[in-house]
């Protein structure tokens, strides 16, 4: 038997946790959690975590399917774009990373690596 489109839908979601953060990804979390409150349709919400597995994520209950299926394509959305910023953050931490170590190298040949390999006298 398949669901009714105008009965009560649960959704699931379970992904790797993020890492405690400070300041600023309390502040994101929060933003976050007033968005999920606002979303229409949404009858309640329950908050997952297993710290041990190392996984978080949430039990959705939507008054209907079509705002089930509407909030998940929402929420996959949402963390596309959010791995696409980090995979473009780690592209740039890489690169500052590389500009460091070719300037240590650049700094290291004019003044010489601070080892000398023969002495004049």
């Amino acid at each position: 038997m398949s669901p009714q489109p105008d009965s009560a839908t649960l959704v699931i979601f379970d992904f790797p946790a993020r890492k405690a953060g400070g300041e600023e990804q309390r502040r994101a979390l929060r933003a976050l959690a007033e968005d999920i409150a606002a979303e229409p349709d949404l009858l309640w919400k329950i908050w997952t975590e297993d710290k041990e597995a190392g996984r978080s994520g949430g039990i959705y209950l939507f008054r209907n399917r079509a705002a089930a299926e509407a909030y998940h394509a929402k929420h996959a959305a949402r963390l596309t774009a959010a791995a696409e910023l980090l995979q473009d953050r780690r592209e740039v931490e890489g690169l500052l990373a590389q500009a460091q170590r070719e300037a240590e190298r650049e700094r290291k040949a004019r003044r010489g690596d601070g080892r000398k390999s023969s002495y004049w006298f």
